[in-house]
């Protein structure tokens, strides 16, 4: 996923007041549940990677548990290959 991508879902996501308003936390494979401290622009400099920068998402232990969801009002799954970074034709060469 790139940035762009995620910043049009979310974009489609706050057409919504609910949403506009909704907490945002990170899901994780084993069901716990984290609330995000921070976004981060990392560079990558290892030869020949797929990509030079990454947004990295910074989760810290949710402050308030979440209840048990009631209703899932929308999901949207966006791991679709035609958004992930394609692989550069030329490796870079880092001093």
């Amino acid at each position: 996923m790139t940035g762009k991508f995620l910043a049009q879902i979310l974009a489609k996501f706050n057409k919504s007041p609910v949403a506009q308003n909704a907490r945002i936390q990170v899901a994780l494979p084993n069901g716990k549940f984290y609330d995000i401290q921070g976004i981060r622009l990392m560079e990558n400099k290892i030869v020949g990677a797929m990509e030079t920068h990454r947004l990295v998402i910074v989760p810290r232990v949710e402050i308030a548990e979440m209840a048990e969801v009631s209703k899932m009002i929308h999901q949207m799954d966006v791991l679709e290959p035609d958004n992930m970074p394609q692989r550069r034709k030329k490796k870079l060469i880092i001093p």
